[in-house]
């Protein structure tokens, strides 16, 4: 015979299991819904960084391409300046030439009487054209000069943009196995 004592001990066992199973059930719904949930927060705030991430590189990249702009556009301006100088010496050299050669003309023109006055002219013309070569050759050095430091710039900036792109990837990276090591 079964003791009636254990029958409802057993009963209120099986009733206590039942009540500790459907705990256990809700209890692991309750979890996997908040699981579900972060695991969406987690997904959003990826997209959400990677949305950050695509729009910063987009300013970078639009940021190098207007300062590659600006710089290509002062080497234009000077180099335009210096061919606008080059071309102004150029021309004074021409008309200094052809001031020399009517003086020399004129000189063999006035004959033995004249030669003084002329050798004299020919004399101050010489120096004026001494100093006016020196004066060129001062401001071709001075346009030299200049072309070296914008290509000394230009190289700088090159290698600027190189550095920041390589630190740009690096952080990427670095981003990137952060969201590794978090998935």
């Amino acid at each position: 015979m079964v003791n009636p004592q254990k029958s409802v001990s057993i009963e209120e066992a099986l009733r206590r299991s039942q009540l500790d199973s459907e705990r256990l059930r809700e209890t692991i719904k309750v979890l996997r819904e908040e699981l579900e949930i972060l695991q969406h927060d987690n997904e959003r705030n990826i997209q959400k960084i990677f949305a950050k991430n695509a729009d910063e590189i987009r300013q970078l990249k639009d940021t190098i391409v207007c300062l590659r702009d600006s710089l290509e556009n002062i080497q234009f301006e000077k180099d335009a300046e210096a061919q606008a100088s080059v071309q102004v010496f150029s021309d004074e050299i021409r008309q200094l030439r052809k001031t020399v050669s009517t003086l020399r003309d004129e000189l063999e023109s006035f004959g033995y009487e004249k030669d003084t006055a002329v050798q004299n002219t020919l004399r101050s013309s010489s120096d004026e054209i001494r100093q006016l070569k020196k004066t060129v050759s001062t401001l071709r050095d001075a346009l030299e000069s200049q072309r070296y430091e914008y290509e000394a710039k230009i190289q700088k900036i090159a290698v600027e943009t190189v550095d920041e792109k390589n630190q740009l990837k690096k952080t990427i990276s670095s981003l990137r196995d952060k969201l590794e090591k978090k998935s």
